[in-house]
Formats: structure tokens, sequence, C-alpha cells
């Protein structure tokens, strides 16, 4: 099956760290923290995360 980038239907907010994790075969929680520590030490990790909340493509439909 092939990969892709995309959110994810299992979500808590918009779905980036979790089609993050899917894509790169990680915990979804380990994604989120870096998110957190990144927007914790720097504005860096809120500006990445609302970059990819617009540019990231919606998750395909169920089935697919």
């Amino acid at each position: 099956m092939k990969r892709r980038f995309a959110k994810t239907r299992k979500k808590w907010a918009f779905g980036v760290a979790g089609g993050l994790a899917e894509y790169f075969g990680v915990s979804p929680t380990l994604v989120r923290m870096a998110f957190v520590v990144g927007a914790a030490f720097s504005t860096l990790g809120l500006v990445a995360y609302i970059i990819l909340v617009v540019w990231m493509p919606k998750p395909p439909p169920e089935g697919e």
C-alpha cells in the first residue's frame, strides 16, 4: 500500500500530528510532544503546525 502524506481521521485538533506520525511510522504522542516543545522554546513549533494545517491535504475517503 502506498503511503500518503495527509492528515489523519484519528485526530485531536486538526490531524496534523497523527498524519505525520502515520507517514513516518512513529507514535502520534511523540509528534505532538515535538510540536509542544518547539512552541515552548520558540515560535517555530506553532508556526510549523499552522503551516501544516493549511498545507497538508485532507484525509482520503474511507476505503481508499
